[in-house]
């Protein structure tokens, strides 16, 4: 599968709308399309996040996504990057998505000058921890039910 990805802009929040409705089900939170959809909408639109989109460039359709959120760091006097929500299709998945979509979110925050980038996952999320530690990511307890995970940048 030969896949595009690209940074998406307000206009096009639709595009993520339904995978993030199901990233949201698959952390056990009831399906909300309306949500959803207001959800991705509002950040672009207010610039309070960046969105990754990968395409199959064949059909053009959908596959993935990640969302990167702006964390301001006083001891380092520079904005930092969240990675918050990352998700494949099923139908999608064992094809290197996700690694693509970590990368391109990881060359993102170098090139915005962030020292470190950060994500969390759920403890029982194994497909994911494996690709954060096989990519370099830290690993560190945090809340119940979940682990945090950074990548230093310099």
């Amino acid at each position: 599968m030969n896949i595009e990805i690209r940074k998406i802009n307000a206009s096009e929040h639709y595009l993520v709308t339904d995978m993030f409705d199901k990233y949201r089900v698959f952390y056990k939170q009831d399906s909300n399309k309306q949500l959803a959809n207001d959800y991705i909408k509002q950040r672009l639109e207010n610039n309070e996040s960046v969105i990754f989109l990968a395409t199959n460039s064949e059909t053009y359709l959908p596959v993935g996504f990640a969302q990167l959120f702006p964390r301001p760091s006083s001891i380092q006097g520079r904005m930092n990057w969240h990675l918050g929500d990352l998700y494949v299709e099923e139908t999608a998945r064992k094809n290197g998505i996700g690694g693509k979509l970590l990368r391109m979110s990881e060359t993102f925050a170098r090139g915005e000058n962030s020292g470190v980038l950060t994500l969390n996952t759920g403890t029982d999320n194994l497909t994911a921890q494996s690709i954060y530690e096989s990519n370099g990511y830290k690993r560190k307890n945090y809340l119940e039910g979940y682990f945090h995970y950074q990548l230093d940048l310099e």
